[in-house]
């Protein structure tokens, strides 16, 4: 009985592993193409939407940059996961 509780409950921790990932990615792809229809349309509409993108002068600043994108869309990411 022990051991059928067991795998019980290692097929349910993968299972809430595997929809917590789900979701986590879901909420990743929308963060980065929420934005349905068409954007120049839009630009009329809401002036903010398209900005200016700074280059970054050395690699050393574009790594940092990029870094830190990253842990930003990890830490948005994380809090649409159920259970964080």
């Amino acid at each position: 009985m022990k051991q059928l509780q067991s795998r019980a409950k290692g097929r349910l921790r993968r299972y809430r592993q595997g929809t917590m990932l789900a979701v986590a990615i879901t909420a990743l792809l929308l963060m980065i193409g929420g934005q349905g229809g068409n954007v120049a349309a839009q630009e009329d509409t809401e002036p903010g939407i398209l900005e200016t993108v700074k280059v970054p002068e050395s690699q050393g600043m574009a790594l940092e940059e990029s870094v830190e994108t990253i842990r930003q869309l990890m830490a948005t990411g994380y809090a649409f996961c159920p259970g964080f």
